[in-house]
């Protein structure tokens, strides 16, 4: 099956440029991730409004922003990897780091925001 989409996005873009269709799909599905991931959280909150205890509440609020922008990040820095290797970027080997980084930051953004919650 992928081989089958593989096939079929070389028809389309041209040998010369799958990896910009490539790079396209990574930010339309990252998009599309932290879309949903922000409608499941209110679900969330809906779910957690209807019962009694407050940290329930304060620990979906705290996770919104963190959360979503976890999954925008990383689907950008997927989307720069493939975009790095394609033109032999040293930009790649700064990629896994930025992603510890983000993944700390956002934990910490977080830590905070369920704190002051």
């Amino acid at each position: 099956m992928i081989s089958d989409f593989q096939k079929w996005l070389v028809e389309m873009t041209g040998e010369d440029f799958v990896w910009v269709a490539q790079l396209f799909i990574i930010v339309l599905v990252a998009l599309s991730l932290g879309h949903l991931l922000h409608k499941v959280i209110d679900r969330l909150e809906s779910r957690t409004a209807k019962t009694k205890t407050v940290w329930d509440d304060a620990f979906v609020e705290a996770c919104r922003r963190p959360a979503v922008w976890l999954v925008w990040i990383i689907g950008i820095n997927f989307a720069t990897g493939v975009a790095a290797s394609k033109m032999n970027s040293p930009v790649l080997a700064l990629i896994e780091p930025a992603n510890r980084l983000a993944v700390i930051f956002l934990g910490a953004l977080f830590l905070n925001n369920f704190i002051k919650r």
